[in-house]
């Protein structure tokens, strides 16, 4: 409960609609994934790390994310639009990060992409825009 629909049409070969979520909303499932997953997956960090970097400030639908946590039994304290950030650091932080990059290259086209994707990189995506936190390093 609480995602954001939108209606998109697209024209590439002929008018299409379709109904999806928007994109903080999308964005609050990945984060869902990342903080609930038991196991490491990489293919959501690297999805992290895109939705970051193409969209500079983009926030989660809080809404949502609290709302998916509480259905998923989650014990820890809910986030905000002023922690979420602090909570993806800190999981993001503790991650066995060649793991991620094994799970991560089998679906790369290009091997090189693989060269980017270093947690100190998304880490660093993860603090840009964050105010007031101290982020440890």
């Amino acid at each position: 409960e609480g995602a954001i629909l939108k209606t998109d049409i697209v024209n590439k070969y002929f008018p299409l609609s379709f109904l999806s979520y928007d994109t903080a909303s999308l964005f609050a499932g990945k984060l869902h994934a990342i903080l609930t997953r038991k196991y490491t997956k990489g293919r959501d960090l690297f999805d992290l790390g895109w939705y970051l970097s193409k969209w500079k400030g983009l926030s989660p639908n809080i809404h949502l994310l609290r709302n998916a946590l509480t259905q998923t039994k989650w014990v820890g304290t809910l986030p905000t639009e002023n922690t979420w950030r602090e909570l993806i650091y800190e999981t993001i932080a503790n991650v066995e990060w060649n793991k991620a990059k094994e799970d991560v290259l089998n679906f790369l086209e290009n091997p090189k992409d693989l060269e980017i994707f270093s947690q100190e990189n998304v880490l660093a995506l993860v603090k840009a825009g964050a105010k007031g936190y101290r982020y440890r390093d």
